[in-house]
This record gives C-alpha cells, sequence and structure tokens, in this order.
C-alpha cells in the first residue's frame, strides 16, 4: 500500500487523491456500518468515524506517527503486504524509532562519575586529564558497567536492565508503591519473560543496584540531651560524660544490635559538589555567575552583591577561580507527620549552591541536604553540636580543596566552597549565630543600641524609635506630642562586624547540652542562672577562617517578616480577636507612658477612634473585596473560603497566601474601605514588600525603598498603639538595606526552604522511624534526579516541566516569527470551521504583526493615502488598503515566487496566502508562563485565567478629516473568548486569542484611574467584537479583575507575573496604583493623627 501521499501537503491534489483512495479502499475492505477507523493524531485508531470525518481529520492533523511505522491493519492493509512494501524501499516514507534515552543514557553517566577510567576516541584538551581514580572506584565502575549491558532477556533491546530497573524505582517515588506490592510486580513480569531474563528476585535488590549511582550518608551517634556526637575522641564511649546519660537505649534480649537513643544522619557535602561539576549536564551552569551574567548594575543574582564581591576581593585566591562553590546553608524544623498534636521536631540542615543561574538556584535538584538531626525535641543553642561534621568539612574545602574534573573544560582543577551567609527564620537565627532574639536586645542588627521598651499590660517589648533612622533634618526628629514626648536627633545604630562579634565572646561561658528529664517522683531540676547578655554562645561559624569578614551572616526572613506584619497590620484594622494589636490594655499602656492623651480609655463607652480604626461596616467592604477576589490559576489558594464577610475576620492563611495579598490585594481592599491616612500607609507598605520582592533591583533603589520603610514605620508609629511594634515589625526597617549587601531576597527567603521541607515530610513511610524514611527517601531521590539528566523520559523534579511551562519553539533558520510558537495547548480541541469574517480579521492581524509583511503593509497604506481623492479622508484611504492588502500580498509573493525570487520563501508564500478556515478551537492555553482559559471554562468562583493584557501601538484620527492622525502606544484590557490555532500552508501553526476588549479609546468610556492611580474597566462598554479581536498568543499577558463593591459595574485590573519565569532584561516593576505621599499621610503637624469623620 502506497504511504508516500502522507507526507505531502494536505493542500495539494496529490495529498487529497491519494487520501480519497486511501478512504474508498478502507470503507470496501474494513469498515463498519459504514464507518472505519480514524488514525489521526486525535482519534489514534480508537473511534470509528464516517468518511468525511476521517478526511477532514487526516487534512488538518495528520496520521499518528507510530502508524506510519506500522502496517495499516485498520484499513485493509495484510503484514505480508506490509513486509513486502518494506524490501522494495517504501520504508523510507517513515521515521526510525528514536533511541530510549536521548541524553547518552546511563554509560554516558557512568563516564562522567568515573572520568578517565576508559579510553575516550578524543583528547582532553591542552593534555589535561582526571585524576586517576583509587582502584576500589575502578572496580565499582566496572560493576556498574557490567550490570549496565545486561539485557533483561536474550535479544532485548528496547531497554537494558538498569534502565528498567531505575524506571521502576521512579515509578515506586512516583506513585507511592509499596515494596511489597512491587515485589509481587516483579515476579508477574518473570514470569511472562522467556528464558534467561535477568531480572532481580525483589525490590530490595533492585534498591541496592540502583542507589550504586547515588552517594552515601553516615550515622552518627549522639546524647539524648544534644551534649556531645559520639565521634573523634568520644567515638568508643558508652556514656555522656557531660550527662552521663546512655548511649544506647535499654536491651530486652531480643535485639541483636543496640539501637542508640539519637541518631545524626550526615550526608558529606564534598561528593555531590563535585558531581555538579563532574556532570556535562550542569558543569557548564557551575560557570554561569562569571561567563553569563549579566555586569549591568542591577542585582539579579548574589554574584552582583557587595557580599559576593567583598569576599572576592578579601581573598583573591578563592574569587580567582569562577568554579570555587559558594553556598547559601538554612535550616527549619518541622513535624514529620504532619499532624500538629504530635508533638516532633525533625532540623535537616540544606545547602543551595549559588553558582547557578538564578532560574536554577533554590530549586530542589539543587538544594542539598547535609545534616538530619532526629527529634522530637528541637536542638535550639545546641544545634552546634550537631554542625561539627559539616563545619569539619567546611573547613577543609576552604583550607585544602578537593580534585574535581570538570566536564565542560575536560580539566582537572582544585574546587573549594564557602557558606556565604544563612537564611532561617527568627527563632533559628538565634540558634546559629547565638545572639538571642528575645528580650530587650532582640534585634541583632541593632543589637546593644536596640531601643525597646516593655507595656506593662500587654506584657510585651515594643522597638519604637523609628525616627533615629531618618535625615537628621527630617521634621518628625522635632516631633514629640505624636512619639514619645522627645526629640530624636540620635544617630542610627551600627551593625556589629564580625571582629567585634569574636571580641564580645572573650568572656562568654557556654556548656552545651539540655539539662536531664527528671526521673518519676523527681523534681524537675532548676535552670542555671543565665548571663545577662544577649550573646547565649560562640557560634560555630566563627570557626570558618572567613566568617568574621563577611558583610552579612545571617539574613533576616522575608517570607516570616511578611507573614507576621500582615498579621499584625490586618488583625489590628479588622479587630480580629487574638490578632489586634489594639486592646483596653493597649490603651491603658499609652496612659501610662502618657503618650497620645486622645486614644487613652475613657472611664465608659467605647474606645476613642484613632486614624487607623474602621467601622463594621467598612470592615465588612474590606473582607468583601477578599471574598470576590477571583485569582488566576496558581497564583494563590482559594482566599475567599478563608474570609468572612459577617463575622469581619480571616483566618488560617498559609505563608504565600499572606505574600499575595499583602502585595495585591490589600491596596483593593483599603480603596474605600479605611480613611485616607491609613488607605495611603497600606498602599505603601503593600508597595514597599512587592518591590523589595523584586527579581531585579539595585543599590540605589533599595536604598529608597530603605527610606520608604523609615517613613511608613515612622507613620505607624504616629497612628497605631506601641503594642503594635513588635520585634517582627521592627526588623522590617533593616529588610532593604540587607538587599543592598546581599541582592534580591527572592534567592535569600524560606519560602523554596519550606516547599523542599513538604517534600521530604512525603518520604516518611515508617511512623516508628521518620528520620530513617526521609534519609532513604532524600538518596533515591537524589539518585533518580541525577538519572534523570542521562534518561531523557525520567520523570523526576530535575526533569519535570514546570506546571505553567511553555512549548517547543519552532527554531527554523530564516523563519518567520509568527511561525515560531512556543506556546501550550491544554486538554482537548475540536475541529471548527471559521466564517469569512472572523478569517479574514484573524488574516488580516497575523499580516499586519508579522514584520515582513507589516513593512510592506505600511508602504501599501502610504501610497494609497497619497494617491487618494480630494473626497476621500485619509482615515476613509487607510481603512480601504487595509481592507485590499492581504489579496495584493498574496499576488505580490506567488508572483515573486513564480519569478524565482530567494526572498519568497515558504514562509513567506504560507502567510501571503494565509490560514485555512477549518482551524482548532482550544479552551486552555499556556503562553508566556501564564496559563489562559477561555471565559465560562473551568470551575466558576475557583480560578481566573481569562483576563488579557496587551499593549499596542494605535493610530488615532481626532476625526474623520484628520489629515495628521497619531501614532502612540495604547493599553487594551480584555476577556478571552477563543483560543484558535490556524494552520498555514503545509505544517506552520499560528495561535490567536479572541478577546472581547474594553473600551480605552474614549477617555472615561471603559477605562478610568481613580484617585489612587488605580486602572477600573468595565465590561458593558467594549469595544465591537467585529473590529479587531484577535492577537497572537504569544502576546497576551494576564490580569485579573476585582469587582468594586461600591460601585459593582467597575473593576480594578491587577497584572500578574509568570511565577516560574525569570527575564534577566526586564527593567519594568509593575504597581497596581501610583505611588502615595507617605511622608504627609498624616500631615505635617505635631499631633496625634485621629479618624475625623466620624
Amino acid at each position: 500500500m502506497d504511504k508516500t501521499w502522507v507526507r505531502l501537503h494536505p493542500l495539494s491534489p496529490e495529498f487529497k487523491d491519494a487520501l480519497l483512495g486511501f478512504l474508498n479502499h478502507a470503507i470496501e475492505v474494513a469498515s463498519f456500518d459504514g464507518t472505519i477507523k480514524c488514525p489521526c493524531i486525535n482519534c489514534k485508531n480508537q473511534l470509528w468515524q464516517t468518511m468525511k470525518v476521517v478526511e477532514e481529520h487526516l487534512s488538518v492533523d495528520g496520521m499518528l506517527d507510530t502508524y506510519l511505522k506500522e502496517p495499516w491493519v485498520w484499513h485493509g492493509e495484510t503484514f505480508e503486504a506490509w513486509v513486502e512494501g518494506n524490501e522494495q524501499g517504501l520504508q523510507e516514507t517513515t521515521t526510525e524509532d528514536p533511541p530510549f534515552h536521548t541524553d547518552g543514557g546511563i554509560e554516558t553517566m557512568l563516564d562522567d562519575l568515573y572520568p578517565g577510567v576508559r579510553d575516550t576516541t578524543e583528547d582532553p584538551p591542552n593534555g589535561n586529564v582526571p585524576p586517576p581514580l583509587p582502584p576500589d572506584d575502578v572496580r565499582r565502575f566496572y560493576e556498574l558497567l557490567e550490570e549496565t549491558n545486561k539485557e533483561i532477556y536474550p535479544g532485548c533491546q528496547k531497554m537494558m536492565k538498569m534502565e528498567f530497573l531505575v524506571k521502576l524505582v521512579e515509578h515506586k517515588c512516583k506513585y507511592g508503591i509499596s515494596e511489597v506490592a512491587l515485589n509481587s510486580i516483579l515476579l508477574l513480569i518473570k514470569c511472562i519473560l522467556p528464558k534467561g531474563e535477568t531480572l532481580p528476585e525483589n525490590f530490595g535488590h533492585a534498591k541496592t543496584l540502583v542507589s550504586k549511582f547515588g552517594l552515601k550518608y553516615e550515622k552518627i551517634h549522639a546524647c539524648p540531651n544534644d551534649c556531645i556526637l559520639y565521634k573523634g575522641d568520644y567515638h568508643n564511649l558508652q556514656k555522656c560524660p557531660t550527662c552521663n546519660e546512655e548511649r544506647y537505649q535499654p536491651d530486652d534480649g531480643t535485639r541483636k544490635k543496640p539501637i542508640p537513643h539519637k541518631v545524626l544522619r550526615y550526608f558529606p557535602l564534598a561528593p555531590r559538589l563535585k558531581r555538579l561539576c563532574m556532570s556535562r549536564h550542569t558543569a557548564e551552569d557551575m560557570r554561569w555567575h562569571a561567563t553569563e551574567r549579566q555586569n549591568d548594575g542591577h542585582l539579579r543574582h548574589p554574584a552582583d552583591s557587595r557580599a559576593w564581591k567583598h569576599l572576592d576581593t578579601k581573598f583573591p585566591d578563592f574569587g580567582g577561580e569562577m568554579r570555587n562553590v559558594r553556598l547559601g546553608l538554612a535550616t527549619d524544623g518541622f513535624n514529620p507527620f504532619g499532624n500538629m498534636s504530635t508533638s516532633h521536631s525533625t532540623w535537616p540542615v540544606l545547602l543551595t549552591v549559588y553558582n547557578l543561574p538564578p532560574w536554577l538556584c533554590m530549586k530542589q535538584p539543587f538544594i542539598f541536604m547535609s545534616l538530619l538531626i532526629s527529634g522530637p525535641e528541637s536542638p535550639g543553642n545546641d544545634i552546634d553540636v550537631f554542625l561539627q561534621p559539616l563545619i569539619d568539612e567546611l573547613k577543609d574545602l576552604w583550607d585544602n580543596g578537593i580534585d574535581t574534573y570538570d566536564a565542560f573544560r575536560q580539566e582537572t582543577f582544585r574546587m573549594r566552597a564557602a557558606v556565604i551567609w544563612t537564611i532561617n527564620d527568627f527563632p533559628a537565627y538565634a540558634n546559629l549565630s547565638g545572639w538571642s532574639t528575645k528580650g530587650y536586645l532582640a534585634c541583632p542588627v541593632c543589637n546593644y543600641d536596640t531601643e525597646s521598651e516593655r507595656l506593662d499590660n500587654c506584657k510585651k517589648i515594643v522597638f519604637m524609635g523609628n525616627r533615629r533612622f531618618l535625615p537628621m533634618d527630617h521634621f518628625f526628629r522635632h516631633h514629640t506630642v505624636s512619639f514619645n514626648l522627645c526629640t530624636e536627633f540620635r544617630a542610627p545604630p551600627v551593625p556589629l562586624t564580625g571582629a567585634e562579634c569574636l571580641a564580645c565572646f572573650s568572656t562568654l561561658n557556654f556548656t552545651y547540652g539540655k539539662p536531664r528529664p527528671p526521673k518519676v517522683g523527681e523534681k524537675r531540676p532548676r535552670a542555671p542562672p543565665q548571663a545577662d547578655s544577649p550573646w547565649k554562645k560562640i557560634s560555630i561559624f566563627f570557626k570558618l577562617p572567613y566568617w568574621e569578614h563577611l558583610l552579612i551572616r545571617h539574613n533576616i526572613d522575608v517570607m516570616h517578616v511578611q507573614k507576621n506584619v500582615f498579621d499584625s497590620v490586618v488583625g489590628t484594622l479588622l479587630g480580629i480577636p487574638g490578632k489586634s494589636k489594639d486592646s483596653l490594655n493597649a490603651r491603658l499602656d499609652m496612659k501610662n507612658l502618657k503618650i497620645k492623651e486622645k486614644l487613652w480609655p475613657a472611664e465608659s463607652g467605647p474606645l476613642p477612634m484613632g486614624a487607623y480604626s474602621i467601622l463594621n461596616r467598612e470592615k465588612e467592604l474590606f473582607c468583601k473585596v477578599l471574598a470576590v477576589a477571583i485569582l488566576p490559576d496558581g497564583l494563590a489558594s482559594n482566599i475567599a473560603r478563608k474570609v468572612h464577610v459577617k463575622e469581619r475576620t480571616i483566618h488560617s492563611l498559609k505563608s504565600h497566601d499572606c505574600h499575595i495579598i499583602m502585595q495585591q490585594l490589600p491596596p483593593l481592599a483599603v480603596r474605600n474601605a479605611l480613611p485616607p491616612a491609613a488607605t495611603i500607609l497600606m498602599l505603601e507598605l503593600s508597595r514597599f514588600f512587592r518591590h523589595l520582592s523584586s527579581k531585579k533591583g539595585t543599590e540605589e533603589s533599595f536604598h529608597k525603598l530603605t527610606t520608604k520603610i523609615t517613613l511608613i514605620l515612622c507613620q505607624m508609629e504616629r497612628m497605631f498603639p506601641p503594642s503594635m511594634f513588635d520585634v517582627m515589625v521592627h526588623v522590617m526597617i533593616h529588610l532593604a538595606e540587607e538587599a543592598t549587601l546581599a541582592g534580591p531576597v527572592q534567592l535569600r527567603w524560606m519560602f523554596p526552604i519550606e516547599r523542599y521541607l513538604h517534600t521530604l515530610k512525603e518520604y516518611v513511610r515508617n511512623r516508628n522511624r521518620p528520620e530513617g524514611s526521609i534519609a532513604q527517601g532524600y538518596i533515591i531521590d537524589e539518585c533518580l534526579s541525577f538519572c534523570a539528566m542521562y534518561l531523557g523520559d525520567t520523570d523526576t523534579s530535575r526533569s519535570r516541566p514546570k506546571r505553567n511551562c511553555d512549548g517547543v519553539y519552532r527554531e527554523v533558520e530564516g523563519g518567520l516569527d509568527c511561525f515560531r510558537g512556543g506556546g501550550r495547548s491544554l486538554g482537548a480541541a475540536e475541529d471548527f470551521l471559521l466564517d469569512n469574517k472572523d478569517w479574514e480579521l484573524a488574516r488580516s492581524y497575523v499580516l499586519t504583526n508579522t514584520h515582513v509583511s507589516n513593512l510592506e503593509q505600511r508602504k501599501f497604506v502610504a501610497n494609497a493615502q497619497k494617491n487618494k481623492g480630494r473626497k476621500v479622508s485619509m482615515m476613509q484611504a487607510e481603512n480601504k488598503a487595509l481592507a485590499d492588502f492581504p489579496e495584493w500580498y498574496a499576488a505580490h509573493v506567488n508572483g515573486l515566487k513564480l519569478q524565482g525570487d530567494p526572498s519568497a520563501t515558504e514562509d513567506l508564500v504560507a502567510l501571503a496566502n494565509g490560514p485555512s478556515k477549518l482551524c482548532k478551537r482550544l479552551k486552555k492555553y499556556v503562553s508566556n508562563g501564564f496559563r489562559f482559559k477561555v471565559r465560562g471554562t473551568g470551575q466558576p468562583g475557583k480560578t481566573q485565567n481569562w483576563g488579557v493584557f496587551i499593549q499596542a501601538e494605535q493610530t488615532s484620527y481626532a476625526s474623520t478629516n484628520d489629515q495628521n492622525p497619531k501614532d502612540g502606544m495604547v493599553d487594551f484590557y480584555g476577556a478571552l473568548l477563543d483560543v484558535y490555532e490556524f494552520t498555514y500552508n503545509p505544517d506552520r501553526k499560528v495561535v490567536l486569542f479572541k478577546c472581547d476588549w474594553i473600551d480605552s479609546l474614549r477617555k472615561g468610556r471603559g477605562l478610568q484611574r481613580d484617585e489612587y492611580g488605580f486602572t477600573l474597566v468595565r465590561f458593558d462598554k467594549c469595544i465591537p467584537i467585529y473590529r479587531d479581536p484577535f492577537i497572537f498568543a504569544s502576546q497576551a499577558l494576564q490580569v485579573f479583575y476585582v469587582e468594586d463593591p461600591e460601585d459593582p459595574p467597575w473593576h480594578v485590573a491587577v497584572k500578574t507575573q509568570p511565577r516560574d519565569l525569570f527575564d534577566v532584561s526586564s527593567t519594568n516593576e509593575y504597581d497596581p496604583c501610583d505611588e502615595q505621599d507617605i511622608q504627609y499621610a498624616t500631615g505635617d503637624t505635631d499631633e496625634v493623627p485621629m479618624r475625623s469623620d466620624v
């Protein structure tokens, strides 16, 4: 059966004739009730269709590729005829099966893991050769190579034994299959395989073979009271020399070996860092910070920061080697059981690599777990005991380094490593740094110069004195009544240097270990008296030779600060019990301090209303905006479920929900709900966190943010009660200054660490040994993640595409951008025959917005306007020329093709002749990192993915007789109505969005700006759909709309940013509203701001 016609153009006569013959033959010999199996790429020979439907499917979609390589048994071809046809050469119409793996396979992975064992055909550059491997490594290489080259059974070529086992382990991890089930599956598979099969007897053996590609970890026994590790001098001890506690649990005579009370699991760092340089898939990325990073003064990566450059300058021998590794260390405790009623705290210590590009830094495949500290109790300040093995290894990596083979340069170098800072929440900040984050000196940046005061009624310590950070000539420094009754002319505190910290340790005496728990009937021993010093221990990090010279050693975590500030501010505005900082006790504290007399409580009646106080109706309005806000897919959880409008409360918000609400929704909620002063304050607070969290900034912009947050805190100090200013509100003043030293917070906050802790929690299978489960799961996942780089179809966190990643771009030399594609459709597509009007509009839009045809169009329109009649206006001439251009352009390009003009490429001819009217109609589409859904698709009230924004050039006429039209950029907001995939001759695709556009051309009709600069739109004032509804899918940006409860026809438009897209060239930071004058938000008089409209 002839198959050559399948590769012809669907519109060619030869294709149509051959297709008709194929269908007639199938109807004669393989039909059922007048229908045949449809072999298109969507039906896949699974659906019976009429001859007409099959003809349409094959013309538009094409035939299933795998069916081209098989006998057409569903359409009358016999196996004998297929074999005969292949022998006659018809097999050239098909392609060979692609290899099972596309990235070199396991043998290539072995060559990377054990460089130099096998001779290669290519000599390394400059005569560099890998260092000789130990005999054990050489033996292990050949053992693994032998296993890799074993067939599953004699003659099996589709998949080798080791690849099958890797896939088996992958499926176990991916679908949570138990080992018992996998043992049964393996036995079943072995039963049906022919004699000579080589599969292991059970999954345990399979896991042992696969784990040889991974790395090991060590178990180190620890004192149950966290006094010592049983290593080094203590290796053979049976009791702790500090607390005299037994090393092992009591033996009941049934155990084969003793069980220790506590175990530290240590995952050596050096082998994992070596793999990054030894693998051909990551070796080049380890140099990105030195070879690919843009040096334009912007901070996008830690390598752009002063902290990084200071380390390189201080230690030029370290900074001179670009392949030396810079690390960030993070730790936090979590409950591995997911049950908060169970008290158990497991502490992993994680390391992230900063040599990598910013889109890989802090991603899970490049986060290494170095230590796993067993629970059930938090190590607290004794965490240094467990950090000893890591610190020893880090010292060795700094002092001596380790010989490493660079697969990119194919040479050996001595790799060194340094931890440049830590990432942790505020309690862990104290555990790692040694500075107590509790008490009167809780701020580690202000250190001994921290200004604090205890509130007797609220029973808490507060931190005010924000005016110290203002310029010396600022008028707030002279105010007294609205602050603490005193003027303020002190300079801001100066952070301690590393040398000053070391000087403070000279008199510090600290012993590791927790008190022994009391026995039954025994009283709990009294805790020893604590020294009156904020330093509680000497941080073990100061054993690292470079630690005291770092500009920033420990980061204040923006994630936790933002959540605490959100809870405090919103809880106070709404008066949420337990979260509000405004109470009778707070007012009594003001009376005790003799400040803000206007806010003192009266003997009877309600509390006086400050500038931040809002009425119940306004609280309901605030909550209603949050409740009706439907966000795009993946931006946040369903916030509406956590907002109670009638009760005027918000509860159970996660850190990421607070992050999104704080930066996106409060500006919308406060527009009409708060008094003007509080509105400006909330808008600027939201703006501060939005700009602080940007992926790109400059030192100047972060310095401006420091000035901004100082003014915000001073205004808050004027408005709110002192009880508002706990330490988490105070440390906001240091966040932007840390960004000037260390770069964007995106690579220094706890969000990716918290997500990684969730991954570790999912490893727990044995609830009796949670840390053992986590360690085994981590080792297997680490192994699979490494294998995934070499086996192209292995599904791991490293290889799995992001939820909203774009599709594959069509890269053709000399090809047109309009056919480049790049998006990705989701869900089923339906065939759709476009009417003439929409087809003409779509064709015209593609021509107008493709560069090569747009140039010709401009010439065509200019010529038409030049030669227009006296009674024809410029607008009329332009409209007439635009309507005539497609047909003229098709004739023009086809003429060039006939003349043999090389400029008439296949892409250009296809563009000029236009698309087929038979197109694909889609409901969901991913483009530019956004997930779009046609309006009305999906679960109503759950997500909003139909908002579209585009900025386009528009020719504006003052009137129909205007002879000098103006060109300018206009913002268009709309709603997605349809997604069409057009086919151009022969296989070029163009995806267009059909949208309902808000009328933004006539001022105030469909689009307007309010007093704060918010963009408001209304959907009953749209541009007629027949005008110009189409845009390229690649042009679309996403917005979401929030209804204004005070004026329902109007909606506030908010642009969003793609979550997983990192655009290093982006320079614009979007704000939903204008910048407000925070300096005069409460006036410039020295008075306590009050609400005057109530």
